[in-house]
């Protein structure tokens, strides 16, 4: 059969069935990733999902995806009612009553969709490295994460959405640096945190605030700071056979097709209210070991919480399908063409 091709500039708006809409907010810029969205309305056209007990999510994630895309003829907003129904059943987090935050659903869904469209033999997402692994060899470490990745992930939503990460531990006893890695498939940014790191470095004054506004940079250089452990904090050094002073420092290993963002304003959304610029297109090669073709991305979509309450206030999604077409506001069943 042919292979069914997204080529509309917007989506059809999404009903708010109920306090929903954050996840009419996800289910947009989901949608929005035009490969993703093929691959998943294709998947279903082509009768793998029959299994609904094992397909329950990703099948009824599908038909929104197809009805917003392809919706009938005369259709102004589709009703995503089964999906509510389902995903409320899968986690309590998400009760048809309940009020939530897109960034809990995003991550529910990306996590558990994989599981259920994972086709290698080992589904099994727990990536374990062998007891004798030696973690002061980088290169060694490195081919056991990737070898146990490859062996255990291959479903659409890893390919595009997970990444690595490194993580190096320094004994500041004896200096010998232990290596980790981790899958990460979103990376969160504490926007307070990240003011307060550029006026400890400098960027920023204290008393002259400002003259600055931070941006999406500085919470790349936030994200490759150094962590100490010490006094009542100090870590277990296997080659001093003791508690030791001791750093850390986290670095993006290999980034994802589809690089997640979390914009963290704190509680309530009230600890940082200055303003961020978050420019459209962004090159992380400064910011990641493996140099990637995939590390310039351009922006193609917002979740915006509007309100001061985490508990309250509403959701609204900016998306584009590439980055020569317009952007398109979703305010839940209302489409308009919009600018950011």
């Amino acid at each position: 059969k042919p292979k069914i091709k997204i080529d509309k500039k917007s989506s059809l708006g999404l009903e708010n069935v109920g306090a929903t809409c954050y996840m009419n907010a996800t289910l947009q810029c989901l949608a929005h990733i035009k490969d993703v969205a093929e691959h998943i309305i294709n998947y279903k056209k082509n009768n793998f999902l029959k299994d609904t007990n094992k397909y329950q999510l990703s099948s009824v994630y599908s038909e929104v995806v197809e009805n917003i895309w392809f919706p009938e003829n005369g259709q102004k907003a589709f009703p995503p009612r089964q999906f509510k129904e389902v995903i409320g059943i899968m986690n309590p987090l998400f009760a048809p009553t309940a009020a939530n935050d897109a960034k809990d659903l995003l991550i529910f869904l990306i996590e558990q969709m994989h599981k259920e469209l994972n086709k290698s033999k080992e589904n099994n997402n727990i990536l374990l490295m062998p007891q004798n692994l030696d973690q002061t060899n980088r290169e060694q470490v490195l081919q056991c994460f990737f070898g146990e990745f490859i062996k255990k992930c291959n479903s659409i939503f890893s390919n595009y959405f997970y990444g690595s990460i490194m993580s190096m531990t320094q004994c500041l006893r004896c200096w010998v640096t232990k290596y980790s890695y981790q899958c990460f498939s979103f990376i969160i940014f504490p926007l307070s945190e990240v003011k307060k790191n550029c006026i400890f470095s400098g960027k920023l004054s204290p008393w002259m605030y400002n003259q600055y506004t931070l941006n999406i940079e500085d919470c790349f250089i936030y994200n490759q700071k150094i962590d100490y452990f010490n006094g009542e904090n100090k870590m277990y050094c296997n080659i001093c056979h003791q508690l030791t002073d001791s750093c850390m420092k986290n670095r993006i290993n290999t980034a994802p097709l589809v690089l997640i963002l979390v914009l963290n304003r704190g509680k309530g959304n009230v600890d940082f209210k200055e303003k961020f610029i978050f420019w459209e297109e962004i090159d992380l090669t400064n910011y990641v070991e493996y140099i990637q073709p995939n590390n310039k991305y351009f922006l193609c979509g917002i979740i915006s919480h509007l309100g001061e309450s985490g508990e309250g206030g509403h959701f609204i999604a900016f998306c584009r399908m590439s980055n020569k077409l317009p952007w398109y506001c979703y305010n839940d069943s209302l489409v308009t063409e919009s600018r950011i």
